[in-house]
């Protein structure tokens, strides 16, 4: 038959079935056919007509359930319902487009640039591939009724792409985008190890990212991240999640926190700029090679570590902290709650230490200048300044010093088996101390005498030279100590 017939063959069953919906099954079934047949035509007098169809093919297994695939050229959509009756629109623009649908013998219809896919129960999208994009392609989803979400496997990019609009879409599998990539908006990743990778093209480009919750996830790009934000990163394996990328400008989350961060970068700047997690930051490493502009937390847990190679501008925690933080130079720490369980060093200077409650089983070691320190209570913890990392216990000698450290202001409510060492303190208040401690000494050791106030068992003592520390080690029966090199 020549291929004029059979357009007209084809309009003829298009127009006999348009009223004729509620057989939609038969329909769906006999126009696949005919359509199939007709793309078959289609190619074998392509060089007589010049047309060429998008392929839909169909594959079904014994029990009914079939394997869908559309192809779609820039500018079409596709549009079909999930099993719990979410309707679901895909658009692309400026690129090619497969999706593989899965579902029960799933068929489709088309009007110009529109697919609609018809299935008795529905289908889910297992598969998307995006090809002949560039940083102008966008791919745009839209969900209506059913949960209003809408369940998608894995999405790979052959190419950059400007924009993913999925802020309504449940990622089930992996996203890769081989170049760049400008905005990408998803609702929830909850799967089993799931991953994102974004690579980079020669631009300057960067990324925005918005989710929602985040479960066992790690991230890789090549290109920086300008933002990212979600809802909550919950972490529920031995796996580490984690962050791999040159470069994140602010990070934002409502909730707790759960993975590690690996930022590339120079050690002058600031590799990680502003981090806001209103919940609790746990168990996670974070490395990063330049500095970190601020971290503000609800509470960080002691499982935490953070290693900079550059400076920690600013460090707010609202409730408790603890873990391990090692920087180049810090600016300002705040703990609102209890400081436990925790190191804090910093290779050069600290500004100032602020802990709302105590300091418990806290190393803190600066190599040169603390500002200031404050807390409620110390209790089991260190807090130097120049002395030598193999010193663990109260400085003996000259010797022990690396540096000549000091400490502007340091003030406790009560110290309890401690010890504080520097060159020069200018002002120390230290509460009540508790000299007893099972013959163990612990206490203060200075090279250059400033102002010393505290109270023990006996009385209130004011040191304020040489001569006064000598007089009270001598009178003193108790495990506390006050040495002055």
């Amino acid at each position: 038959m020549p291929i004029q017939g059979v357009f007209c063959l084809c309009f003829f069953l298009c127009q006999a079935t348009f009223h004729r919906k509620e057989r939609g099954k038969k329909r769906v079934g006999l126009k696949m056919l005919l359509f199939g047949w007709i793309r078959d035509r289609c190619k074998s007098e392509k060089g007589d007509l010049g047309l060429e169809m998008l392929e839909g093919r169909l594959l079904l297994d014994s029990g009914g359930e079939g394997t869908l695939v559309l192809n779609l050229a820039a500018g079409a959509s596709v549009t079909y319902v999930e099993p719990d009756d979410s309707l679901v629109k895909v658009r692309i623009n400026d690129a090619a487009l497969s999706v593989t649908f899965i579902g029960n013998e799933p068929g489709y219809e088309v009007d110009r640039d529109d697919y609609t896919v018809l299935s008795s129960g529905g289908v889910n999208i297992s598969e998307i591939l995006v090809s002949d994009s560039d940083d102008k392609s966008s791919l745009i989803f839209k969900v209506k009724g059913g949960d209003g979400r809408a369940d998608i496997g894995d999405i790979n990019v052959d190419g950059s792409l400007g924009s993913l609009k999925g802020s309504e879409v449940n990622l089930g599998g992996n996203l890769s985008v081989d170049g760049s990539l400008s905005l990408l908006e998803l609702n929830d990743i909850t799967g089993s190890q799931q991953l994102i990778y974004v690579g980079n093209s020669d631009d300057d480009s960067v990324l925005k990212i918005r989710l929602h919750d985040v479960v066992d996830l790690s991230i890789t790009s090549l290109t920086p991240i300008k933002s990212l934000s979600l809802n909550s990163w919950r972490d529920s394996d031995m796996v580490m999640d984690m962050i791999a990328v040159a470069g994140l400008g602010r990070l934002v989350v409502k909730e707790d926190f759960a993975a590690g961060l690996t930022l590339a970068g120079d050690i002058d700047d600031f590799v990680l700029g502003s981090v806001r997690v209103g919940g609790v930051i746990s168990s996670g490493g974070w490395n990063v090679l330049g500095g970190v502009k601020t971290i503000s937390a609800g509470s960080i847990d002691d499982g935490f570590s953070l290693f900079a190679a550059g400076e920690l501008g600013c460090l707010k925690v609202a409730g408790d902290c603890g873990g391990s933080i090692r920087v180049g130079d810090a600016g300002k720490i705040y703990v609102g709650g209890e400081y436990s369980d925790a190191d804090l060093m910093v290779a050069g200077g600290l500004d100032y230490l602020r802990v709302g409650g105590s300091m418990l089983n806290v190393n803190l070691r600066a190599g040169g200048v603390i500002g200031s320190v404050k807390a409620e209570s110390i209790i089991n913890s260190m807090v130097f300044a120049g002395i030598d990392d193999s010193v663990s216990g109260l400085p003996a000698s000259s010797e022990d010093f690396s540096d000549f450290g000091l400490i502007g202001r340091v003030r406790f409510g009560a110290m309890v088996n401690s010890n504080i060492a520097a060159a020069k303190i200018g002002k120390l208040t230290l509460g009540d101390v508790t000299v007893d401690n099972l013959g163990n000494a612990f206490g203060v050791t200075i090279i250059e005498m400033g102002k010393v106030n505290f109270r023990d068992g006996d009385g209130r003592y004011r040191l304020s030279s040489v001569e006064d520390a000598a007089e009270y080690n001598m009178t003193s029966s108790g495990d506390f100590v006050f040495r002055m090199l």
